[in-house]
């Protein structure tokens, strides 16, 4: 077995990890559902870790839970938002505080199907869901179901997963915050922070199948990283990711730059000069065929948002693992399942994105060759995933579906 195998997926801190064998399942049961699954394991490796790299390890006293089955324990959504605040710690319950954005989003979330009539909204949301659950049913061909891995489209049940980031707004208005959009894997830009600018963001961005286009100047731009990293770092929620969160991403940060690859931790690389698109009605589609829609009525005046769709698309094809290509590093708030510190999530612009869980820096170089390198999954680390399952069991997460 090389180096690189025997140095990844073993010890954390002065304690080796169990046997998974619960892992050597999940594995079955994920190719089972086409999802791409790395073959490094060093379960059967009998050389300890601490003899093979230098790897800064957690305290010998860092509490999580070695023995439970993490498959299963991220919870399915339909939209994922990072909200940038430029802060790695902030209040235990984030949407608590009315006042802030987050705040502001939670209780739109809360009231937003009792708007603009309901009933109306009820009827389109349910027409469309119901054609994309149909298109995406027929195009899987996937007749068994994997714990853990979900369709955002079909099993998000119209959730929207609100984090805060320690990405810094472009904007050159002090009240305007900008916000990562997850699975559309776009940057939502110029958002005033009162509640009916973060209704307009919630209705244009966030909302099953988007009813309106923004009408308060919100701005979207496709992101240009090959891989979105966010590592949970909230403190004030469990001391144990704060704790992990330096460690992964001093680790991550080290591996990234020996793929010859840059990082970007503020945003600075999502460029502002060129022209913002439109995000399409429903979204962007994970499919191999880029998303298009008839004419639809998302302004007073009817507008085709094909083209702007096709951009999007294009955009987000042309971001290529090579030399010189950036991921975005960030860290995040709570995204549950503190006792399986340190938490990763990494977001591809094909709309996949994968949790792991019990990351220490040992399991980094893996991370990076395996997941972020080469798209696949690391089944001991997996929590869950969406949109992972392929259609083509040949293809992987860096890959359209």
């Amino acid at each position: 077995m090389s180096a690189f195998l025997k140095r990844t997926i073993s010890g954390m801190g002065g304690v080796n990890k169990p046997t998974n064998k619960p892992a050597d399942n999940n594995a079955n049961s994920l190719s089972t559902v086409h999802v791409p699954v790395s073959d490094v394991d060093c379960h059967s490796c009998t050389a300890p870790c601490d003899q093979i790299g230098d790897f800064e390890d957690l305290p010998k006293n860092f509490d999580v839970d070695l023995t439970s089955n993490m498959l299963g324990s991220y919870k399915p959504f339909s939209k994922q938002v990072v909200i940038s605040t430029g802060k790695t710690d902030w209040e235990h319950d984030i949407t608590d505080n009315e006042l802030t954005l987050a705040g502001m989003l939670d209780r739109t979330q809360d009231t937003f199907k009792l708007k603009d009539d309901p009933g109306l909204m009820q009827r389109i949301i349910a027409k469309r869901t119901a054609q994309q659950t149909q298109k995406v049913q027929q195009s899987t061909n996937n007749t068994s179901k994997c714990e853990g891995v979900f369709d955002t489209r079909t099993d998000g049940n119209g959730t929207i997963q609100i984090l805060n980031g320690s990405h810094i707004s472009p904007s050159t208005k002090k009240d305007r915050e900008s916000a990562l959009v997850f699975p559309d894997y776009v940057l939502a830009e110029n958002i005033c922070v009162n509640r009916e600018t973060a209704e307009d963001f919630f209705k244009s961005h966030l909302a099953v199948n988007h009813l309106v286009a923004s009408e308060k100047s919100i701005r979207t731009y496709p992101l240009p990283y090959i891989a979105t990293v966010l590592i949970c770092s909230h403190k004030s929620r469990d001391k144990k990711c704060a704790i992990s969160a330096p460690i992964i991403e001093r680790e991550m940060i080290k591996c990234i730059e020996a793929e010859g690859w840059s990082i970007d931790k503020r945003g600075d690389s999502i460029s502002l000069d060129h022209k913002p698109v439109q995000l399409p009605q429903g979204g962007f589609s994970m499919s191999a065929t880029p998303y298009t829609s008839p004419k639809i009525k998302i302004s007073p005046e009817e507008t085709d948002t094909t083209k702007d769709v096709n951009e999007i698309s294009e955009r987000l094809r042309d971001v290529n693992v090579e030399e010189g290509s950036t991921v975005g590093l960030f860290k995040v708030s709570h995204v549950g399942g503190h006792k399986f510190a340190g938490n990763v999530i990494i977001h591809f612009p094909t709309g996949a994105s994968i949790c792991y869980g019990r990351v220490s820096a040992r399991e980094v170089p893996a991370i990076v060759q395996q997941t972020i390198k080469h798209g696949k999954v690391l089944p001991e680390l997996l929590r869950g995933g969406g949109n992972i399952s392929r259609r083509d069991k040949n293809k992987s997460l860096r890959e359209f579906n």
